[in-house]
C-alpha cells in the first residue's frame, strides 16, 4: 500500500512540472509549422505609441492573409477590417473600414457608406496598407516566416530564447535585437510562442531615438488556419456591392517659383509666442525651413541651417517655419530643441501657410531676397549643397 502511494505521489509530481525549456530548435519547429499552412484568419488588438506623441493608438479587428509566393507587392492576399479605434481608451466609433487586397488591385473599403476606393499597388499606390498605422496589423510573421528565420539564423542579430507565463500559459519567448543606424540607437523585436498550441499570440516591437521611444504591440487571438480562400474574400467584397471610385493622384505641388514674391503671414515665435510677420524682416535674406518635429529628415537638416546661421551671422536670418504645430505643448518644442541643438528661431503658422508657399513635402527650405523676392527652393535634405551657398553669397555681397 505504501509503495503505491509513493508512485502516485512521483506520478503527480512529475505531471505538474512545466513543458521542456524552449530553444532556437522549438521556433524553428513553429516557423515551419507556419510555412506549412496557406491562410490564416486571426483577431488582433494592436497598439503602437510613435517617437514624439505621448498618445498610444489602438486598433482592435479582423484579419485574413493568403499566402502568395509569387506575389512582390504584399506576399499574398490581404483582408482586414478596423472595428474600433482608440486614443487613450477613447473610442473613436466613425473609424470602423476595411482594406482588402486581392492580387490585382487594394480597395480602401468605407463600410458605412459603402463605398470603395480602388488603388493600384503595381504603379506603386500601396499607402492605404503601407503608409497607414493601421497596416501594421498585417505583420505577425504569416506573410514574413522566412524573413524571421533569416533572422533568427543571421549571426549579426543577437537573439535571446526564454520562458514566461503569459495570461497563465506557457510561452517561449524569442527577444531578437536588430542591428541599427545611425539615427536609431536600439531595436528589439519579440514574439511570444504559446508552447502548448504552437501559435504566436503576441508581438512586441520597442525602439529608441535619443531620448524617444516606439513601441508597437500585436495581441492575437482566435487564430485559425486554412479557412479562408481568394474566392471567399472575392465573394464577400462583390456581394457586397461597394460603390467603387478609382484613385486619382492628385497634382504634384510643387514650389514657388524662383523670382516669386513671398506670400506675407503670421506667426507665433517660441518660447514666448509673440507675433512675427514675415514683412518685418524685409532688409534681411530670410532662409525659410518648413519643418515638424516627427519628420525625420527635417531633424537631419538642423545642423546645417545652424552651420547657415553661424558662417553668414549677422547677415541672414534663418527661421524654421512649422505649420502643424501652432497649438503644440511647448515642452514638445522644447524637447526638439534640445534634442537637435536647434540654434535658429522657430516660429509656428497655420497649415495655410504651407499651401501658400506649395510646400511638397519636409523640409521644403527657401531663400528670400531683402526685397521679399524668393531665390531658391529646395525640398528634402542634404549634406552638401554648394547651389544654396552660391545664391546666399550672392545675395549678401
Amino acid at each position: 500500500m505504501k509503495l503505491t502511494i509513493l508512485v502516485l505521489a512521483s506520478l503527480a509530481l512529475f505531471s505538474c512540472t512545466s513543458s521542456p525549456k524552449a530553444d532556437k530548435q522549438f521556433v524553428l519547429d513553429v516557423i515551419r509549422q507556419y510555412q506549412s499552412k496557406s491562410t490564416i484568419d486571426y483577431d488582433f488588438i494592436y497598439k503602437i505609441k510613435t517617437f514624439d506623441d505621448d498618445d498610444t493608438l489602438v486598433y482592435k479587428g479582423n484579419c485574413n492573409l493568403i499566402r502568395d509566393v509569387k506575389d512582390t507587392i504584399f506576399g499574398g492576399s490581404i483582408w482586414y477590417d478596423i472595428s474600433s479605434e482608440y486614443t487613450n481608451s477613447v473610442r473613436d466609433t466613425a473609424s470602423t473600414r476595411s482594406k482588402y487586397y486581392n492580387g490585382n488591385n487594394l480597395f480602401l473599403i468605407d463600410n458605412k457608406k459603402m463605398a470603395a476606393t480602388k488603388f493600384d499597388p503595381f504603379k506603386g499606390e500601396t499607402y492605404p496598407i503601407t503608409s497607414s498605422f493601421d497596416g501594421e496589423v498585417i505583420k505577425t510573421a504569416f506573410l514574413q516566416t522566412d524573413k524571421l528565420r533569416k533572422r533568427l539564423e543571421d549571426k549579426t542579430i543577437q537573439h535571446k530564447i526564454s520562458d514566461t507565463l503569459l495570461s497563465g500559459e506557457e510561452h517561449a519567448v524569442l527577444a531578437l535585437n536588430i542591428p541599427t543606424d545611425d539615427t536609431i540607437q536600439k531595436q528589439i523585436k519579440t514574439y511570444y510562442i504559446n508552447k502548448t498550441s504552437r501559435l504566436i499570440t503576441k508581438i512586441t516591437y520597442y525602439t529608441t531615438l535619443a531620448d524617444q521611444h516606439q513601441y508597437n504591440e500585436w495581441n492575437l487571438s482566435n487564430i485559425k488556419f486554412n479557412t479562408v480562400s481568394k474566392a471567399a474574400l472575392a465573394k464577400r467584397f462583390n456581394g457586397s456591392k461597394y460603390k467603387i471610385t478609382t484613385f486619382v493622384q492628385p497634382e504634384v505641388v510643387d514650389p514657388l517659383d524662383n523670382g516669386t514674391t513671398a506670400p506675407d503671414f503670421k506667426a507665433f515665435g517660441h518660447p514666448d509666442r509673440e507675433v512675427v510677420d514675415l514683412r518685418s524682416l524685409r532688409d534681411e535674406v530670410v532662409v525659410l525651413d518648413f519643418w515638424y518635429t516627427s519628420c525625420q529628415p527635417c531633424a537631419l537638416a538642423v545642423p546645417g541651417l545652424n552651420k547657415l546661421q553661424e558662417r553668414y551671422r549677422g547677415k541672414i536670418r534663418v527661421v524654421g517655419v512649422n505649420p502643424y504645430e501652432k497649438d503644440e505643448k511647448k515642452e514638445k518644442i522644447d524637447a526638439f530643441i534640445k534634442r537637435n541643438n536647434v540654434e535658429y528661431d522657430l516660429v509656428f503658422v497655420d497649415y495655410v501657410v504651407a499651401e501658400q508657399y506649395g510646400i511638397p513635402g519636409y523640409p521644403t527650405l527657401y531663400v528670400i531676397d531683402k526685397n521679399g523676392i524668393i531665390r531658391y527652393s529646395s525640398t528634402g535634405y542634404s549634406d552638401d549643397n554648394p547651389e544654396l551657398i552660391k545664391v546666399i553669397d550672392e545675395l549678401v555681397k
